[in-house]
């Protein structure tokens, strides 16, 4: 009889021992799952996304709801892949709040396709599109692409016409001008556009001498309506011909 006695009762600590890492697993999966569930994002540095929005993008998949699963996914696992986007870095606040600063990529200009705006980078990568155009990104015009597709290199038929596109683009970014629209015609002359201002600018080999003078150039011309030719602008030959035209 004390001999079944110790049996059993090595049994039972067997048991116990055994059962004691699956309820501290269920324990610890309850608490993840209904202890941390995330109710509040603090995000800084996204301008193409709503909070809402952007959660509901890096919620695909499986448990991103709950604040530790998504953290840990953000901190240390593949990061999902998100247009505009560039990076996204989070720090845990409580275990129903997270914060995310948000890099978003360098977009450089966009162009007009099937109804949307396609953006791409100073690489000429196509980054995402928007159904409307923003302010801050000109539209460029004139130039035919064979393929589009989104994270890889813009196609087009001329090369050459494409890094022009990204040469003018990142010049427009760099002398902070308010362009609009670009426009390129078959002989590669550009023709960009401001509020009521057209600018002329032909052909040449670089676009960095128009472009510089153009800054100051054109806050002298706020409020004015018509055309400036500076197809023959050089640092030589500084002359600006303004052509107005009546309402």
């Amino acid at each position: 009889m004390e001999f079944r006695s110790k049996e059993r009762s090595g049994i039972l600590q067997y048991k116990i021992l055994w059962l004691l890492p699956v309820l501290l697993v269920a324990a610890t999966f309850f608490y993840l799952r209904f202890g941390c569930s995330l109710t509040r994002l603090e995000v800084t540095g996204c301008t193409y996304y709503e909070d809402q929005e952007l959660r509901s993008l890096l919620s695909e998949g499986g448990f991103e709801d709950q604040t530790w699963f998504l953290y840990l996914k953000l901190k240390f696992g593949d990061a999902p892949v998100i247009p505009f986007i560039e990076q996204i870095e989070v720090d845990f606040v409580d275990t129903h709040t997270l914060r995310l600063e948000v890099y978003e990529k360098e977009i450089i200009g966009c162009i007009p396709y099937m109804g949307e705006y396609v953006c791409f980078d100073k690489d000429g990568i196509m980054v995402g599109s928007v159904t409307e155009r923003r302010e801050d990104i000109p539209e460029v015009t004139g130039i035919a692409y064979e393929r589009i597709v989104y994270n890889e290199k813009m196609d087009t038929p001329r090369d050459e016409l494409f890094q022009l596109v990204l040469n003018v683009t990142q010049l427009i970014r760099q002398y902070e001008l308010s362009i609009r629209r670009i426009d390129f015609n078959y002989g590669l002359e550009i023709t960009m556009y401001t509020g009521d201002v057209r600018i002329l600018l032909g052909r040449r080999d670089q676009y960095d001498e128009p472009l510089s003078a153009l800054s100051g150039i054109l806050k002298e011309a706020e409020g004015m309506k018509g055309t400036f030719h500076m197809e023959e602008y050089s640092r030589k030959n500084d002359k600006v011909v303004f052509v107005t035209e009546e309402d």
